[in-house]
This record gives C-alpha cells, sequence and structure tokens, in this order.
C-alpha cells in the first residue's frame, strides 16, 4: 500500500472534520468507530484522517491510501479541488517514500 497525505490549512477536531468531509465527498464515514474512520473514495482507495501524536498542534492532515501511485494522485487532486471548491481548505499534497504492507 501507498500514501500520500493531504496537508490542509485549517485546525479542527476530527469530529468535525468528518462532518465537513462527508457533505464536501459526498460519501459516508466508514468504519465500527472514530479511531477507524474513513471514506471509500473508489474500490482501491481510501481517506482517512492522520491523528497527530503527542498532543501536537498540526493542521489537518487526510492520509489516502491504495495500491497505484498514479490512482493516488489524481484522487489526491480532485479531492484538494472539492475541499477547495467547497470548503475553502488549501491542500498541498505531500508524497511519502515509502510503501506499507
Amino acid at each position: 500500500m501507498v500514501t500520500l497525505s493531504l496537508i490542509t490549512d485549517v485546525f479542527i477536531p476530527r469530529t468535525e472534520a468528518l462532518e465537513l468531509l462527508t457533505n464536501a465527498l459526498e460519501t459516508p464515514v466508514m468504519g465500527d468507530n472514530l479511531a477507524q474512520a474513513h471514506f471509500v473514495l473508489d474500490e482501491q482507495t481510501t481517506l482517512s484522517i492522520e491523528i497527530p501524536k503527542f498532543g501536537e498542534d498540526l493542521p489537518l492532515t487526510l492520509d489516502i491510501t491504495g495500491d497505484e501511485i498514479e490512482l493516488l494522485r489524481l484522487s489526491a487532486k480532485t479531492v484538494a479541488n472539492t475541499l477547495n471548491s467547497s470548503l475553502g481548505w488549501t491542500c498541498h499534497v505531500h508524497e511519502w517514500e515509502t510503501t506499507h504492507e
């Protein structure tokens, strides 16, 4: 699995972000609880909210995970454009150099 991160310019709680993302992306939150909450963007791609460690005050970061880097790049661009047009958020894509297996 490969992960790209969308680093936003907003500082909001996870619960508020989930509600806003549900409306902006027009897709329901999946997962059994808040810790497992994620969005299915397509058959191979999911979006989740990164949780800051150790009480860090970081901007909201969204992780997009899947198998194909090109599909992730397209999904990241689409999500970033959607969040900008519907919520006014600015997003920067960060590509991780490692894969998760």
